[in-house]
């Protein structure tokens, strides 16, 4: 199998621009990313994108790791990205609030 992806820089970074039901296709989600990716909704479907260095590594790694490939084509957007508009992928990590969990007693104002 191939995914199909996209490699887009600006003058000072790149990111792996790939949809999110690729990244579950290879057992990841965004909880495996840092708040330095991205992500963007459009036309219905979730794209991610995934800064260069480590989250990128982590994608190709898993890439390669269960045997597959990607078509990465090269886009280069000048000064600045507008990948760098996107919301931060971090308000998509599940986090646990334990307040609201009921694993813990309420957070309640000095009396």
């Amino acid at each position: 199998m191939k995914l199909q992806g996209r490699y887009v820089s600006d003058n000072s970074h790149g990111w792996i621009v790939i949809t999110e039901d690729q990244v579950k296709l290879i057992g990841l989600s965004a909880d495996d990313f840092s708040a330095y990716s991205y992500f963007r909704v459009f036309n219905g479907k979730t794209y991610f994108a995934l800064e260069e260095d480590a989250d990128g590594s982590r994608l190709m790694r898993r890439i390669i790791a269960r045997g597959l490939l990607i078509n990465l084509p090269e886009t280069h957007e000048g000064f600045s990205s507008l990948i760098r508009t996107w919301s931060s992928i971090e308000l998509l990590h599940s986090h646990k609030d334990q307040v609201y969990s009921q694993q813990s007693e309420p957070v309640r104002a000095a009396q």
